[in-house]
């Protein structure tokens, strides 16, 4: 997955945590929010997924360079998940492309054993203290749809907010939707950017736009990851245009063997009809 796409993704889940309001009724929502997601995130670690990756290269006018498909499943190595790429457009993987899969996987490996420094995006994310940041948005709670239960909109509060680094001025932009269930899981989530972001006034960068689509479905007393898709324009150090569109579907989820660190027996997670 593209540098841009890890931004994108790991800024949408961090907004999931931070939302803000001055209403007593909304906060104690919230709470409630908060504490599912944290109790569905746990939940997922323990699960193992087949995941169909699309990704569409766009011209500026929109139109498809390029489609690549492929089809990972986890693993684990001591204990950490692992997405192995079993499938690339419906068909097995070339002797080049196992090559590369294994050397990937030892570099996954090298950096467990050497347990590396957090760096780039992960490092920003460390550098953010949640507690300073639930006063970015102003928060709404919309009416009820159907399958939802709860409707809550967030968006930037119309003031200088601070910018510690790239991660945190791309929350500063950021707007969108959350659907809740009745049991405070989150179903479904959309963010998008508001404005471009500039990065070294543009020299280093510019997102362009920006717009994120997530869904989860419910498996027992949890949910679990269903479908993303994330679409983006960004303009890379001046000279390069990146607009680009990947979808991912989770299916097939499955539960981890605690003991084994090799790839898993699938053990099938027993499906209960959605309430979305």
């Amino acid at each position: 997955m593209k540098k841009t796409a890890v931004w994108l993704l790991s800024i949408f889940f961090v907004a999931d945590f931070v939302f803000a309001d001055n209403s007593e009724s909304t906060r104690a929502l919230i709470e409630k929010v908060a504490d599912m997601v944290k109790q569905d995130v746990q939940a997922q670690s323990h699960h193992g997924f087949t995941q169909a990756v699309t990704v569409t290269k766009m011209d500026g006018n929109g139109r498809v360079k390029k489609q690549e498909e492929k089809v990972f499943r986890t693993t684990w190595i001591m204990g950490k998940p692992y997405n192995e790429l079993i499938r690339v457009a419906s068909r097995d993987l070339t002797q080049k492309e196992l090559s590369q899969e294994s050397k990937r996987r030892a570099d996954f490996e090298k950096a467990i054993y050497q347990k590396s420094k957090a760096s780039g995006i992960q490092q920003e994310l460390k550098e953010i203290r949640w507690w300073e940041i639930y006063d970015k948005y102003e928060f709404k709670t919309l009416p009820s749809q159907p399958g939802s239960s709860y409707v809550l909109s967030f968006q930037p509060k119309a003031t200088t907010l601070p910018e510690r680094n790239r991660l945190e001025r791309v929350l500063n932009h950021l707007t969108g939707t959350v659907w809740v269930d009745e049991g405070f899981h989150v179903i479904r989530a959309e963010a998008r950017l508001m404005a471009p972001v500039k990065f070294g006034l543009g020299v280093l960068g510019t997102i362009r736009e920006a717009e994120i689509k997530y869904a989860q479905r419910q498996y027992g007393d949890m949910c679990l990851p269903e479908s993303l898709t994330a679409r983006w324009k960004a303009n890379i150090a001046l000279f390069r245009n990146d607009h680009q569109k990947m979808d991912v579907v989770w299916t097939d989820p499955y539960i981890r063997e605690i003991h084994a660190d090799a790839p898993t027996t699938p053990s099938p997670v027993v499906t209960k009809s959605s309430k979305r």
